[in-house]
């Protein structure tokens, strides 16, 4: 009788820190990781930042003069921020262009 309610509790033991375990190795689900989101407004952008042959430029609002290139190569970065660089990435003030160059450039 004891060795069989020994083994049934080494075996629920045993089960349960196999649970524990699992519950702390599994991944993420989809829902629970967030991708920053873009702010619209009504007003239009000040820049906007694009890929420029690999390279992120900040160009004018309408998107076709480059006013400054950077250093940052779009393939050093995640995948997320090179597909909003191919759409064009726009920046509404001076503080969102420097809070974005110092974001990428780090």
């Amino acid at each position: 009788m004891y060795k069989h309610t020994a083994v049934l509790s080494i075996t629920c033991l045993i089960l349960t820190v196999m649970a524990v375990v699992a519950s702390y190795q599994r991944e993420p689900e989809a829902s629970a990781v967030t991708e920053p989101t873009v702010i619209q407004t009504a007003e239009p952008p000040l820049y906007i930042a694009r890929d420029i042959d690999g390279v992120v430029g900040i160009c004018d609002p309408d998107g076709s003069e480059p006013v400054q290139m950077t250093d940052i190569r779009v393939s050093s970065l995640r995948e997320y921020d090179q597909a909003m660089l191919r759409e064009g990435l726009p920046l509404y003030s001076e503080t969102g262009l420097t809070e974005f160059l110092e974001d990428f450039d780090s």
